[in-house]
C-alpha cells in the first residue's frame, strides 16, 4: 500500500470543494428550469461528489495513520536477551513484547520484581510475566531426610 502524501489529499479535497461548489451553482441554474430529468442528473452529481469528499477525507486520515505507526516502529528497538522492546533508546522503560507484537500497543511495564530466584515484570495491560532472569529449575531429586542417602 503506498502512503498518499499530504499535499496530493489536499488537492485532492481541493479539486471535491470546487467541485462541490460548481455543483451548488448547477443546482441553482437547474431550479429554473422545467426539465425533471436535468435537475435529477444534477442532484446525483452532487451527491456523488459528496461521497468522493468524504472518501477523501477517510484516506487522508488513514494515511496521517499509517505514517503515524511508521514513525513509530523506527523508534522502537527490541533488546535480544530478554525480548522486551524500547522506544527512543530508554532502555530503564521496556515495552511489553506481547502487547507490542499483538497489537501494536506502546503499553510500559512496571518495575522488575524478585519472584523465585529469578527476575520478572508483569503487564498490567495484559498480565503477562516477562522474565528478565529466568529462575533456576527446581531439582527432581528429593533432599534426604536424615544423614544416609535413602533414609
Amino acid at each position: 500500500m503506498s502512503i498518499i502524501e499530504p499535499h496530493s489529499a489536499v488537492t485532492a479535497l481541493g479539486l471535491a470543494n470546487s467541485t462541490i461548489s460548481a455543483a451548488k451553482t448547477l443546482v441553482e441554474l437547474a431550479k429554473n428550469t422545467a426539465n425533471h430529468e436535468l435537475k435529477n442528473q444534477v442532484s446525483d452529481v452532487l451527491s456523488n461528489v459528496l461521497e468522493m469528499k468524504i472518501k477523501i477525507l477517510e484516506l487522508d486520515e488513514e494515511n496521517r495513520k499509517l505514517k503515524e505507526q511508521l514513525n513509530q516502529k523506527g523508534s522502537i528497538k527490541r533488546e535480544s536477551r530478554t525480548g522486551f522492546y524500547f522506544k527512543d533508546e530508554a532502555m530503564d522503560d521496556p515495552l511489553c513484547p506481547k502487547c507490542y507484537e499483538g497489537d501494536g500497543k506502546l503499553i510500559y511495564l512496571p518495575a522488575s520484581e524478585r519472584w523465585s530466584g529469578g527476575i520478572r515484570r508483569v503487564c498490567r495491560e495484559c498480565h503477562s510475566y516477562l522474565w528478565e532472569v529466568q529462575p533456576p529449575e527446581p531439582s527432581t531429586r528429593r533432599k534426604p531426610t536424615s544423614g544416609r542417602p535413602w533414609g
